[in-house]
């Protein structure tokens, strides 16, 4: 499931940094109270990550994704990377690639990495309203 994630999230162009990004964001929701307990349960939680939602355009294509596939061997390799226990993981939590979503308000130490933004959630988002200038300050370019 983490390889055909990452094979979802800019399957030419993304760097192993990037990769392990993502997959450090599922195991730290599966390490979270706030999410469920599974890698299986994280990815497939709706709305979450795109690549395995039923009406994105990158679902069809994971789906399709696998052995016969020349990439198949570098995408597992991220997902053993990803999963192996003694790798040191970043914070974390959610990432963007586009116009940053209402949600990316509650992020903290964003950074950008290829073509994504990288990020943990701020604890204390889940007791006050998102605001929008907050995100609109980690889009700086100098970040």
């Amino acid at each position: 499931m983490l390889a055909r994630l990452l094979w979802g999230e800019n399957a030419n162009t993304l760097s192993e940094e990037e990769a392990l990004l993502i997959g450090d964001s599922v195991l730290n929701r599966v390490d979270s109270p706030h999410y469920p307990k599974t890698v299986p349960e994280v990815i497939m939680q709706p709305q979450q990550y795109s690549p395995y939602n039923p009406s994105d355009p990158n679902y069809k294509r994971i789906m399709q994704f696998g052995e016969k596939h020349p990439k198949w061997p570098e995408y597992i390799g991220y997902a053993q990377k990803i999963l192996d226990p003694k790798r040191k993981r970043s914070a974390v939590t959610h990432y963007f690639s586009s116009t940053p979503p209402k949600w990316a308000a509650s992020m903290v130490g964003l950074a950008k990495k290829g073509a994504h933004w990288f990020g943990t959630e701020d604890p204390a988002s889940r007791r006050r309203p998102l605001k929008a200038a907050v995100a609109d300050a980690f889009m700086r370019e100098d970040r």
